[in-house]
């Protein structure tokens, strides 16, 4: 607390001892924000409302035609209004060109209009408001008002061309599509037609057939192989009756001979060549009489059957394997077949709904160009056109005042502590104290009466002038809240407004 009041009792103090750098800076600085509020330029704005009304006509055919919403319209407005070439035809049709000698000068109007004009959406009111500030005032309300008129004139146009090529693009792809269906429908009849007996087959039947084929095709095997044993049988039996003749055992007896001969003479021996020739003779008797038994075997009835019946056989089981194959074949290939025949039909299905869908669209947008064309679906209504502002919103001159009133107190007191800081003087014991100097007497302060009496009046006649400025600074800002802009009018003749905008055009480089 005690801190508090010695801060309080130094500022007091340093604003007493400077109280005229004090006075002077503060008054200076709110003359300076006087000053300023009447040279800035005065800024008019014009403001226009435009209502989006959307007609009862639009929930009365809603899902049948297609309309864009109140969101993406609204979205959209800002972009389209303010896009270069909506400006450059609102620059043309007022003559704010008329002093544009360069492109770069035109580029900068562009951007100026841009960042003057101010488009507000109210979605909950269906409406959007478009305004703009400049120094002419009946020029801020010509821009405001034809900006207004061009957009919806475009809009409009632009709406009916748009439906008009939808519905144009639509119909060239319902053509192309409905080519694209016939196409496809062709396709799969051709598959059909090369792949009729696959797709006609039944998978579980032709499981179960080749099951049936199996299980004959084993008994037809078994039964050749029984046929075949019985065959061989007949055939050996033949070899059993023609081993047992008696010539058997002539020839052995004679080869017994034979080997005794070859052991006592050479082969050149004469009995020698007789034995071999008998055995000779008689081998040749027993293999012909085999071959001549062997066919009466073959010639009989009985074998001719057994041949007959075996041929039959081995036709029909090649006829079963065949078939089984074939059927395996069938088997293997139907999914194939299937599985392509469903690509076939769902590429069909897949153009069939477009096609469906592009004609459902064509009857909607049939009926939306009709709403376009007769402006039944959206429509821009000008609740408030622009008028000639009387009044400008900036400068805020009393805002401006009063901040410079704030302000001066505020620097000059400022400039009073940066001053105390540099100054490194010791006015006081207790700056003594602090620095641990040994104070060895105080003396009192002496005023002389005749000195005082001088600063006295010297304070007197310094701040009655001082309260002379500040009461009309005072009077000025009480005019300009009440709304009385007769200063303002007398500033308009004094050069002021070309010095700001010098300064200005220096700022700006």
């Amino acid at each position: 607390m005690t801190d508090k009041s010695l801060d309080i009792q130094k500022y007091l103090g340093l604003l007493i001892r400077r109280r005229y750098l004090f006075t002077v800076v503060a008054l200076l600085i709110m003359c300076c924000a006087v000053v300023v509020s009447y040279a800035l330029v005065p800024m008019y704005e014009a403001k226009s409302i435009v209502f989006i009304e959307q007609n009862v006509i639009t929930d009365i055919i809603k899902g049948i035609a297609i309309t864009p919403s109140l969101e993406a319209k609204i979205k959209v407005i800002k972009e389209s209004m303010l896009r270069r070439e909506m400006l450059l035809d609102v620059i043309r049709e007022l003559d704010m060109d008329i002093n544009v000698r360069s492109d770069l000068e035109r580029e900068i109007l562009l951007k100026g209009l841009r960042d003057e004009t101010i488009i507000q959406m109210d979605v909950r009111r269906d409406l959007f408001t478009i305004s703009y500030r400049n120094t002419d005032p009946k020029l801020a309300r010509d821009y405001v008002n034809t900006l207004v008129r061009k957009y919806i004139e475009e809009n409009t146009s632009s709406k009916r061309e748009e439906s008009t090529l939808a519905t144009r693009f639509l119909a060239d792809q319902i053509e192309t599509f409905k080519q694209r269906i016939d196409a496809a429908d062709a396709a799969i009849n051709r598959f059909k037609q090369e792949n009729g007996l696959i797709l006609s087959t039944n998978d579980d039947f032709l499981r179960l057939e080749i099951e049936d084929t199996q299980k004959e095709l084993a008994e037809l095997r078994e039964r050749q192989s029984q046929m075949l044993a019985t065959r061989k049988i007949m055939l050996s039996k033949g070899n059993a009756l023609q081993g047992a003749a008696p010539k058997d055992s002539r020839l052995a007896t004679l080869r017994e001979e034979f080997e005794i001969l070859q052991g006592k003479y050479s082969p050149a021996h004469p009995s020698v060549q007789k034995m071999r020739a008998e055995i000779e003779s008689l081998e040749k008797a027993q293999e012909t009489g085999k071959v001549a038994e062997q066919a009466d075997i073959r010639d009989s009835q009985e074998y001719q059957l057994l041949n007959v019946q075996l041929n039959a056989i081995d036709k029909r089981i090649a006829r079963l394997e065949r078939g089984i194959e074939e059927s395996k074949d069938l088997l293997r290939q139907l999914p194939i077949v299937q599985a392509k025949l469903k690509e076939f039909q769902r590429n069909k299905e897949n153009e069939s709904i477009i096609y469906q869908q592009l004609v459902s669209r064509y009857g909607q947008s049939e009926v939306s160009k009709q709403m376009e064309l007769q402006d039944k679906s959206v429509t821009f209504r000008i609740i408030e056109p622009a008028i000639i502002p009387q009044e400008h919103v900036s400068p805020k001159r009393p805002m401006i005042m009063a901040m410079g009133i704030a302000g001066g107190l505020g620097l000059a007191f400022g400039v009073l502590m940066l001053l105390d800081r540099l100054d490194s003087s010791i006015r006081s014991q207790a700056e003594l104290k602090l620095l641990k100097l040994p104070i060895i007497a105080t003396l009192p302060l002496v005023r002389d009466p005749a000195q005082v009496r001088k600063t006295r009046l010297r304070d007197i006649g310094f701040f009655s002038t001082a309260g002379v400025f500040l009461t009309c600074i005072l009077c000025v800002l009480a005019l300009e809240t009440v709304g009385m802009e007769h200063i303002a009018k007398w500033s308009m003749h004094l050069p002021l407004r070309d010095y700001m905008q010098q300064i200005e055009r220096l700022l700006a480089g």
